[in-house]
């Protein structure tokens, strides 16, 4: 195969055993990434929670490498670690450096409960890029 005019190749997550058939062209690709983890290309940090348990905005930052969209779960659990309710939100477009997530209704933290929320690159919701479970701890003094 004759590939010059190719400049980005994106293998990521895929099993493969051979890479030899690249060999004569990897070298003039300007965009590459062979890992077969894709953990980390997204980073969730939740901006804010107030005193009742509500979230505030979520924000997602991204490596150059994420597609253009994301699955999102968001599941309640019970202090006790009980699944309370999951919400699929379906795909979640992904443009510039940071985006902001809207939670869900129900989705809060209170009586000891916690939020996790996860995105996932495929629509099956099997291949995890990213967690963040809000787990609100109170202080006594």
């Amino acid at each position: 195969m004759n590939l010059t005019s190719l400049k980005v190749l994106m293998l990521r997550g895929n099993l493969i055993s051979d890479y030899s058939p690249v060999g004569g062209y990897y070298n003039g690709l300007t965009t590459k990434d062979f890992s077969l983890s894709n953990f980390g290309d997204i980073v969730f940090r939740a901006a804010d929670y107030n005193i009742d348990g509500q979230i505030g905005t979520v924000n997602a930052s991204l490596s150059s490498t994420i597609p253009t969209k994301i699955y999102l779960k968001f599941e309640k659990y019970s202090s006790k670690g009980v699944l309370i309710k999951e919400v699929l939100s379906g795909y979640t477009s992904l443009y510039g450096n940071s985006v902001k997530i809207i939670v869900p209704s129900g989705m809060d933290c209170k009586n000891g409960s916690y939020v996790v929320i996860s995105g996932y690159e495929r629509a099956d919701y099997k291949r995890l890029a990213s967690r963040l479970i809000i787990n609100p701890v109170d202080f006594n003094f």
